[in-house]
């Protein structure tokens, strides 16, 4: 599966509203009041403004390649205030390429299924992403929705959000900044003129996102389709058979072997889940544990985030390019329009 940023961007809860009460003759009045982060998101997202998601695949030590690497964004507006107006559906926009050299490459775009109810669901995303945004105390909560507006794919909630102003060289940003963006800092050489500079008012949000609920995410093996029929890895069996010798997973390196030495299968919503006991090693940005599970004679591979789990960042790479290691920030960011034309003015491939 390929995670960029769960994420968006990406994953914002409702606020009670407060009404007038009195007796006869006399009344009482109150006003709901948005609190430091939600004031700090609508200052950011709410109409006219506009935040932006970037997304990328970009080579280590080399300049990226037309038709494999790209640099694009999708940006979405909150068209009114969930304070007053109660939950808001939000519909980001089409990838966008910022390096004009760089087409988008058709893999870029294709979504991730998730596991709800017994049933297999395909998210919206990357491109016509669907949300609904809500207020509740002084948290944001971010529904999900699949392709076609109908159902939950998985929720989110945001909190800690502030805005930053960039100014300077693209080299001077913060670190916070450089570490989410990874490899374009990890080989700037290649990517952006050093004297290049942020264009006034430019500016970044930064939150961290929470997943309140168990999200299942479902795999394709082999090859990859969009669908809500992924590729199984194995059909016509059960899932107890597969783990009395255990099933290879090689989305990692070295590849891992699970059995019943190292997860257990448990009835999930319904449907017969293996979930592994530890976490998988530096799979993707977000904590997760790997699971199979058995849906209509077939068992499918996907992947546990467990309630409460910080969704993570970008990819950072840390060293040199002959000599490094790999973390995730365990925050998100996402760029005003100003940004994302200040790294379309930049790149230098």
């Amino acid at each position: 599966m390929k995670l960029k940023y769960l994420l968006p961007a990406a994953s914002l809860m409702a606020a009670a509203f407060l009404t007038a009460c009195g007796g006869e003759g006399s009344a009482s009045t109150s006003t709901a009041t948005l609190s430091t982060d939600q004031a700090a998101y609508e200052s950011f997202t709410l109409s006219p403004n506009a935040s932006y998601k970037v997304d990328w695949s970009f080579p280590i030590t080399t300049s990226p390649i037309s038709g494999t690497h790209y640099l694009a964004s999708t940006n979405a507006t909150l068209s009114a205030s969930p304070l007053t107006n109660g939950p808001q559906t939000i519909t980001s926009t089409a990838l966008s390429s910022i390096a004009t050299t760089l087409p988008i490459p058709n893999a870029a775009n294709n979504p991730t299924r998730y596991l709800v109810n017994g049933q297999i669901v395909v998210a919206s995303g990357p491109n016509h992403f669907i949300s609904k945004i809500s207020y509740l105390g002084t948290g944001i909560q971010e529904q999900i929705m699949t392709a076609d507006g109908s159902t939950v794919a998985y929720t989110i909630t945001r909190s800690n959000i502030s805005v930053v102003p960039l100014t300077g060289t693209l080299g001077s940003a913060p670190n916070e900044f450089k570490n989410f963006f990874g490899v374009f800092y990890f080989n700037p050489a290649a990517y952006f003129s050093p004297t290049a500079t942020w264009l006034p008012n430019t500016s970044y949000l930064k939150f961290t996102t929470i997943s309140p609920d168990d999200v299942y995410v479902v795999n394709d093996a082999n090859t990859v389709t969009t669908t809500n029929t992924p590729n199984p890895i194995a059909t016509g069996t059960t899932l107890a058979s597969l783990m009395r010798v255990g099933i290879t997973y090689t989305g990692v390196s070295p590849s891992v072997l699970y059995t019943l030495s190292n997860g257990s299968i448990s009835l999930i919503n319904g449907i017969n889940t293996y979930v592994s006991t530890s976490v998988i090693t530096s799979a993707t940005s977000t904590p997760s544990y790997k699971t199979y599970f058995e849906l209509n004679g077939n068992v499918y591979s996907g992947q546990l985030i467990k309630a409460g789990t910080v969704s993570g960042g970008g990819l950072n790479f840390v060293g040199t390019t002959a000599n490094y290691t790999i973390n995730y920030p365990n925050y998100n960011i996402r760029l005003n329009q100003a940004a994302v034309n200040s790294l379309k003015a930049a790149v230098n491939f």
